[in-house]
Order: C-alpha cells, then sequence, then structure tokens
C-alpha cells in the first residue's frame, strides 16, 4: 500500500513540475523556446550565430520573400512572432508595429493590404535578438493568399550573404 501511495505522489510530483516547466516555456519571454504552431514554421540564419557576437551587439537578421499576387485582397493580416523584436517592410514601405503588450511568443497581428499590390510583391522582416540567434515566425493570410515562413524565405544576419533560411526545427548543419 506504501509502495502503490509513493508511486502516485512521485508521478504527481513528476506531472506537476512538468507542467509548470512547459508553462514557463510556453509563456516566459525570457525562456528561449520556440513553440510551434500548424500554420507556419520558426525560421533562422542557416549557420550557427557565434555567441560571443551576440554580448557585444543586438545584430539583426533580415529575413525576405518575393511573392506575386494577381489582384490586392480587401483585407490581408500578417501575424509575427519574432524572437525578439522586430520592424516590417513590405515593398520597401514601413508598416507601423506596435510593441506587444503580450511579449514576442504571441503572435502579434498587423493589417498590411494596403503595403501589397497586384504583381510582384517583396516582405522583409528584420529581428533583433540579443541573447539568442534571431528567430522569425510569420503568417500572411487575405483572400486568396496565404503566405507562411518556411524554408523558402531568403536570410541575412549581420548583413551577410544572402542564404535559404533553415527550419528552427531542423539542426544546424555539422560543417558548412
Amino acid at each position: 500500500m506504501y509502495r502503490k501511495f509513493a508511486l502516485c505522489a512521485a508521478l504527481s510530483i513528476f506531472l506537476t513540475v512538468a507542467l509548470l516547466m512547459w508553462r514557463m516555456c510556453d509563456r516566459d519571454g525570457s525562456v528561449i523556446f520556440l513553440q510551434q504552431q500548424r500554420s507556419a514554421d520558426w525560421i533562422l540564419y542557416p549557420k550557427p550565430v557565434v555567441p560571443y557576437r551576440q554580448a557585444v551587439a543586438e545584430l539583426p537578421a533580415e529575413f525576405r520573400r518575393d511573392f506575386r499576387l494577381e489582384r490586392v485582397p480587401g483585407t490581408a493580416k500578417l501575424s509575427v512572432r519574432a524572437c525578439k523584436r522586430f520592424l516590417v517592410s513590405i515593398n520597401g514601405k514601413a508598416v507601423q508595429v506596435h510593441t506587444p503588450a503580450v511579449g514576442w511568443k504571441q503572435p502579434q497581428p498587423l493589417e498590411v493590404a494596403s503595403y501589397l499590390r497586384a504583381g510582384e510583391n517583396t516582405i522583409s522582416i528584420l529581428v533583433f535578438n540579443d541573447v539568442a540567434p534571431p528567430a522569425l515566425w510569420a503568417a500572411l493570410v487575405g483572400d486568396g493568399l496565404s503566405l507562411n515562413t518556411d524554408g523558402s524565405w531568403q536570410v541575412s544576419y549581420a548583413g551577410a550573404v544572402w542564404r535559404p533560411a533553415r527550419l528552427a526545427s531542423k539542426p544546424p548543419p555539422a560543417k558548412d
């Protein structure tokens, strides 16, 4: 009887600690944990960032993607999660971004239809992070429009050469 009680108590403590850790990883902005959501992937610069550079300055990574529209949608919502802060431009025009009250882990919605045009479009998101590599999650949806962060995006870290973005869920290459 004592064994069953001890086992139940240990399991209960383990599950409580696991739940608290998950909640902290999910909500606490000081914990760099990139939680997946169905609509888009977290993307990074493909090579690991040298840690001492992060301590000296907040070096940005610029993520960009070209796409074509047959017509401008009536509404277009861009949702962005960027580890840790970001600036957006579409077709060379800066998009007004407000500092999110909920933190960087929650998607920040932006209405961007007025920045789009029929034909070729370019979205650029500059991400800054002073404690880890800059990471981006973005989803652009509208009438006949669906564009999500994935391996088709390009990224330049601190002004370096443009490279294909790496999915955060994939390990970095051993040697490049």
